[in-house]
């Protein structure tokens, strides 16, 4: 049973990195060079408040 559970685990943490990665190193860049303007972080501001609330 241990065991069992440890294999979902491990594929669902796998699933989470390949999901993302790709997200990760497309969005990182642009935060790192500023090249994200004021409206965009207020947006994902926004969207993280609103997830965050419900």
């Amino acid at each position: 049973m241990q065991f069992c559970n440890l294999h979902v685990i491990m594929f669902l943490i796998s699933f989470f990195v390949i999901i993302m990665v790709p997200y990760v190193t497309h969005v990182l860049p642009q935060i790192m060079h500023g090249s994200m303007t004021e409206s965009q972080k207020l947006k994902i501001k926004k969207a993280f408040c609103e997830k965050s609330q419900n």
